[in-house]
């Protein structure tokens, strides 16, 4: 693996695994709500979307996939971002040769 992309691995996986901890404490929370019968009228805007719902534990499921699909995207365009620069640091050193 190239030296950028082997630095930042690290940061990747502590990234991912620390967000869905997270993510999995908010769906232990919204399964503990349902169970409990806990209410609650929620209405939820994101990012222009509403969300309403009569149960706090389907808007907490609603929030922890809501970050789950921010984290992949931006963890994926990072990665990305990363391979770009060392391919062209790449491309460069063969240049010079």
């Amino acid at each position: 693996m190239a030296r950028l992309i082997e630095a930042s691995r690290s940061i990747y996986v502590v990234v991912i695994v620390g967000s869905i901890t997270v993510v999995l404490g908010i769906t232990a929370a919204a399964v503990y709500f349902n169970s409990s019968g806990a209410t609650g009228d929620t209405l939820l805007k994101l990012f222009g979307q509403s969300f309403e719902s009569a149960n706090v534990g389907i808007a907490a499921i609603f929030i922890g996939g809501v970050v789950v699909v921010m984290l992949i995207r931006r963890v994926m365009r990072s990665l990305d971002h990363t391979v770009r620069t060392e391919s062209a640091e790449r491309h460069r050193e063969e240049e010079t040769r």
